[in-house]
């Protein structure tokens, strides 16, 4: 499943590139970006170590 990381949302505390760097890096302000795609035994993990919920993936993700 793809991720989304919404970067209004993100803080930049980086618990995701901690856990998971090879999915997501840092951008030029300091927010999260998702860069490629985890194992989706990996998705639900992402998404429920993300302190403000910044964090989806194709799954529930409503483009708007």
């Amino acid at each position: 499943m793809k991720m989304y990381s919404n970067r209004e949302k993100c803080i930049g505390c980086r618990v995701c590139i901690d856990f998971y760097p090879e999915a997501f890096e840092m951008d030029e302000f300091g927010k999260a970006i998702a860069i490629d795609e985890l194992p989706s035994s990996k998705n639900e993990d992402a998404v429920e170590k993300c302190l403000v919920a910044a964090i989806t993936t194709s799954k529930y993700y409503v483009n708007r």
